[in-house]
């Protein structure tokens, strides 16, 4: 038979991966006879149950965003500019990091960090970025990107990222902004993992035809290269 301590063991595993309250998963593993599997299968055919857990899982999240908005709006009230209420520059951007005890390089803020540049960059009243502003955000973000391994998104990446943005010569996209992060820290060498499937905004789609196109020319140069040594 099932001890006590695999039983709440079991429980408490289960209520990790569902999010389930405690009734529920008390409820559903007792009827799954205390088998992790069969209470997952129990649990994603009862809609009360998962309804419960999102319910929860809100109600939470809720109460800890609050509590968070809080303390952070009092460092901001202590590193806005003093010229534009409501704002902050660069310079109050990293002391309110540092009132934080947080860096742009620790990962838990970088991407609040890369989001918030482009909120900062963003002319008022305008949705998108513009390109004269993101091109210099994104040298500044990108090399202290954690996650992000420059051996494989290489300078000279960016380079052709950014002479595709100017041939378009268009604003950025708050999607476009958000997404390329992701992009190019789940990036594997030479694009070779780059699904065109998956929903990535066109621009990068784009970019990643010219990027492969170059580096399969470049591979064409080494090898005439080596043919006339």
């Amino acid at each position: 038979s099932t001890s006590k301590a695999q039983k709440e063991k079991m429980m408490t595993e289960f209520r990790s991966f569902t999010n389930a309250i405690p009734a529920d998963a008390s409820r559903i593993c007792k009827k799954a006879g205390y088998r992790l599997e069969v209470a997952f299968e129990l649990f994603y055919n009862d809609s009360m149950a998962q309804s419960n857990a999102e319910r929860s899982v809100h109600s939470r999240t809720k109460a800890i965003t609050e509590s968070y908005e809080k303390i952070l709006n009092l460092q901001f009230n202590e590193y806005q500019d003093p010229d534009e209420p409501g704002k902050m520059d660069m310079n109050g951007l990293m002391k309110y990091l540092e009132g934080l005890k947080l860096t742009p390089e620790d990962p838990k803020v970088l991407c609040l960090f890369y989001r918030y540049t482009f909120e900062f960059g963003r002319d008022e009243g305008q949705k998108s970025l513009a390109l004269s502003t993101a091109i210099p955000l994104w040298e500044l973000v990108l090399p202290i990107a954690p996650g992000l391994d420059h051996k494989v998104f290489k300078t000279e990446y960016l380079e052709w990222w950014f002479d595709l943005l100017r041939s378009r010569n268009k604003s950025i996209s708050r999607d476009t902004w958000n997404l390329f992060l992701d992009f190019v820290i789940q990036l594997e060498d030479r694009f070779e993992n780059y699904d065109e499937m998956a929903a990535w905004p066109s621009l990068i789609d784009d970019y990643v035809t010219i990027a492969r196109e170059k580096l399969e020319n470049q591979g064409m140069d080494c090898l005439f290269l080596k043919g006339n040594n």
